[in-house]
């Protein structure tokens, strides 16, 4: 299971997270930690894959589409659980 906070909650300190946004043109954009321990930033494309589930693909080859679903969503936290990989 993956949680999500929004964008401005006060998390301790960290080296980095991983994080995304999901834009209502369809564009999935992906945040995670770079081998240079900076955040890279990888787009791909989302579409609706069923109850609850959505298909991400990306433009780069080196990343896997996967399909997420979301377990549960309150107005401070996001569960999402990560169906393929």
């Amino acid at each position: 299971m993956l949680v999500y906070r929004p964008v401005g909650y006060s998390f301790p300190l960290s080296r980095g997270r991983d994080g995304f946004e999901i834009r209502s043109n369809g564009e999935f954009v992906l945040f995670g930690m770079g081998p240079t321990d900076r955040v890279e930033s990888f787009s791909g494309h989302w579409e609706r894959a069923g109850d609850h589930e959505m298909r991400v693909t990306f433009g780069d080859a080196k990343m896997k589409a996967r399909v997420l679903r979301i377990a549960s969503v309150t107005q401070n936290v996001l569960r999402i659980e990560r169906v393929t990989q």
